[in-house]
């Protein structure tokens, strides 16, 4: 079936109505969305970091006792390694984790143990889909989180992905997308390819409307054409203008996910025109069934000092204290490590949360118990190398996370039953 179109005639008879914002998500996305953007919610920007393939945050963020120490020896970073990042007398983080670590205790951050789902699924595709939908019944039928909230928002760019296409933004809200980084972006991306030709006659007729303001309607299109034209140009400069530390400072983001997040800085610094409040950014490489330690160890490397830049950035623009950047994944690994110096599939997992959006504490935040001495013994653990044990349910920190962006209650996980005890993640 042909989609219905509206052609110039068309398009003059909605405005006069007063009915452009219908049209905008069928006909013209980039054109007249972005040029509605408006910092909508709460005005807070959330900044998700996937790592890819199952973290192993037993080994991100290790427990002090010697069990743990004992089933991953030659894998984990020794509690006695004199470069090791207490957090406090139960856990300490991978020597790699600098930033973090430093947001952590300064107050700008959280650490969340026994994070997962009722019986976590420990298949990559499933325990992926689960928490980016979070629908653990018809995860394959459902719209990413990301995409739904969405909806919620006026902008085309929303929410985005600069790692491309992603379960968290696909569905069916025009106002999620893949944007692949702020490269591919300039002024012919405010026309999408099969909509060019409506797109042309739109903006034709917009330019021609521009200086006759006979009424409400023909000015709500105008200042939409200004609003859009804005956009552009904003796009155009932040997409070549360096991003300068507090002290003017010019900042250099590493390669990888560095640039991604380099790119998530300059859409959330532009959020009064292009709408964006929530940017998302994967990290592959984290499925270490082998050679861990220093697959490891390059991996959080990379991920910290792209989050030591994204911080600097962030500050620069003034904007830190309303940014919380959340690192999760689809699983954890086991406890227990492989004749391969890695760790296989596991079930739940830590979360870190970092940013001046967070409700953290001086001295560190950590909520929920870490696993003990003798959860971790192998005779208590599933199969002998699985830690099972659940404190807080993944959907309880997206419920609270993504009502938090939407400035209330956005609705999207009220028709599930889970503990929804309140963590007070955010300022």
């Amino acid at each position: 079936m042909a989609k219905k179109s509206v052609n110039r005639r068309g398009f003059l008879k909605l405005a006069a109505a007063g009915t452009c914002s219908s049209i905008i998500p069928t006909v013209t996305p980039g054109l007249l969305q972005c040029a509605m953007a408006q910092a909508a919610g709460s005005g807070k920007m959330l900044c998700v970091i996937e790592l890819g393939g199952g973290a192993n945050t037993f080994n991100i963020i290790p427990t002090f006792g010697g069990q743990h120490h004992d089933n991953n020896q030659g894998v984990s970073v020794a509690p006695n390694n004199p470069n090791i990042l207490p957090i406090n007398s139960e856990i300490y983080m991978h020597p790699a984790l600098g930033n973090i670590h430093r947001n952590i205790m300064n107050g700008d951050g959280v650490i969340i143990n026994g994070v997962g789902f009722p019986n976590h699924s420990r298949s990559h595709d499933v325990a992926q889909l689960s928490w980016k939908t979070g629908d653990l019944v018809n995860f394959m039928n459902s719209d990413g989180l990301g995409n739904r909230l969405s909806c919620q928002f006026p902008s085309a760019y929303s929410v985005i992905s600069v790692s491309g296409n992603s379960d968290f933004v696909d569905g069916g809200c025009p106002n999620a997308r893949a944007v692949n980084g702020l490269a591919s972006l300039t002024r012919n991306t405010w026309r999408e390819s099969s909509r060019d030709q409506f797109s042309k006659q739109a903006a034709d007729t917009l330019k021609s409307l521009s200086g006759r303001g006979i009424g409400p309607q023909e000015a709500f299109v105008r200042n939409s054409q200004q609003r859009a034209n804005d956009a552009a140009e904003q796009l155009e400069t932040i997409r070549n203008t360096p991003l300068l530390d507090q002290n003017g400072a010019t900042i250099n983001f590493p390669n990888g996910l560095g640039s991604r997040l380099r790119d998530i800085a300059r859409f959330f610094s532009a959020r009064s025109l292009l709408g964006t409040a929530i940017a998302f950014a994967s990290q592959g490489g984290y499925d270490t069934h082998g050679d861990e330690g220093p697959r490891l160890q390059s991996l959080l490397t990379e991920l910290d000092g792209a989050i030591g830049a994204f911080e600097r950035a962030c500050k620069g623009l003034g904007i830190w204290q309303d940014v919380t950047v959340m690192i999760v994944s689809e699983f954890a690994r086991t406890a227990v490590k492989n004749d391969a110096n890695g760790n296989d599939h596991g079930m739940t997992m830590k979360y870190m949360m970092v940013g001046g959006g967070v409700n953290g504490t001086t001295g560190g935040r950590v909520i929920a118990p870490a696993p003990t001495e003798a959860e971790l013994l192998p005779a208590n653990l599933r199969g002998g190398r699985i830690y099972d044990v659940l404190h807080v349910d993944q959907r309880n920190i997206w419920e609270q996370a993504l009502n938090h962006i939407a400035g209330g209650n956005a609705g999207l996980f009220s028709s599930q039953n889970f503990d929804r005890t309140f963590l007070n993640l955010f300022r």
